[in-house]
């Protein structure tokens, strides 16, 4: 009887992978050539603005700012993050980031969250 509540608890933890449970981030579509690469556990500036580096924008937008990458437009925030209209706060993430190519000028690039850490909030 110990055999078979063993094999049974080990088909269970086996069988249930991350992706089977439901993710707070959802996608963001980019296309299958698309070349991303992943950051792990960054620290960053969360920004709520209409303009990036001086660009503006129709919309307000979420995007984070760490030292040494272009601003990262979060294409996938958590619906329950708010922040006020030209607000900031300092975040913990990982993502995807889009790869630009290197000859491209650039103000902004995109990311799509996995990891997402908001003060006393964490989404993963």
């Amino acid at each position: 009887m110990k055999i078979l509540f063993a094999l049974i608890f080990c088909f269970l933890i086996t069988s249930c992978k991350d992706k089977d449970l439901p993710s707070v981030f959802g996608t963001c579509n980019f296309s299958q050539t698309t070349k991303t690469f992943k950051v792990e556990k960054k620290s960053g500036t969360l920004h709520y603005s209409k303009t990036i580096n001086g660009k503006g924008f129709d919309n307000f937008k979420y995007f984070i700012v760490i030292n040494g990458m272009l601003p990262m437009i979060v294409c996938n925030i958590p619906e329950s993050i708010n922040l006020e209209k030209n607000g900031q706060k300092e975040v913990v993430f990982s993502g995807n980031v889009v790869e630009l190519p290197k000859n491209m000028d650039a103000g902004s690039t995109f990311i799509e969250l996995s990891y997402f850490s908001f003060g006393e909030e964490i989404f993963n």
